[in-house]
């Protein structure tokens, strides 16, 4: 059966990432993660991407991306390509690292940007790494809002054009997202209408259909 065709277009900003073959681990030190962000530089610099934020978990990676020549493809091909034929040579192991084609959300609608945005420093919180998201290192959070000089390769148009340009008003947003996935859903059905929230919880926070049903009391279906 044929794959599905990526959608993509000059301009588009996605939502990607890869996960760990069987929930493994993809980096094992610190040496794989900052090759990692490496291979996101190089692959930003060939495909013509830009880079708003990324963190970096020990099974997964999140991305979000700006697909300026719509080439989104071929960069997460080159950028997953080379990290694991390194990680292979390296450990000198066999196989995937990764468990499957990159996941990959076009992210259109301004709400549903600012979430994932909102999602991606507050993932080793709600793991339970850190006690704050600036304080986790393998995340552009601390750079985006001021604390920690940004790699060469990370864009500001996450804080520019998504937050007016305001690194405070984006580190109040992360925090109102609260550290658990109650506190979450919580901020989130008090933002907005009930099928927006529960869309959100599911596309933007990685929240599933049964942890949703529960907060609200009610059955999944």
């Amino acid at each position: 059966m044929p794959r599905a065709r990526r959608v993509d277009y000059p301009g588009a900003i996605h939502h990607v990432g890869t996960r760990g073959n069987l929930g493994t681990a993809i980096v094992f030190d610190d040496d794989d993660r900052h090759h990692l962000l490496r291979l996101v530089s190089r692959a930003c610099e060939h495909y013509d991407l830009e880079c708003g934020a990324y963190c970096l978990m020990t099974t997964h990676y999140h991305l979000i991306l700006r697909s300026r020549a719509g080439r989104i493809s071929r960069g997460m091909a080159m950028l997953n390509g080379w990290f694991a034929r390194w990680i292979n040579a390296k450990y000198e192991r066999r196989g995937h690292i990764f468990g499957a084609r990159f996941f990959n959300r076009v992210m259109e609608d301004g709400g549903y940007r600012r979430e994932v945005a909102r999602y991606l420093p507050l993932n080793p919180v709600r793991a339970g790494l850190v006690h704050q998201p600036e304080r986790w290192p393998w995340s552009s959070y601390a750079a985006m809002v001021g604390v920690r000089r940004p790699p060469a390769f990370l864009s500001g148009f996450v804080v520019d054009e998504w937050f007016d340009g305001n690194a405070n008003g984006y580190r109040a947003w992360v925090q109102a997202g609260g550290t658990t996935k109650d506190a979450c859903l919580g901020a989130l059905f008090e933002g907005y209408d009930r099928p927006t929230a529960v869309r959100f919880a599911m596309q933007s926070h990685d929240i599933g259909l049964p942890c949703i049903a529960r907060f609200l009391g009610v059955s999944e279906r």
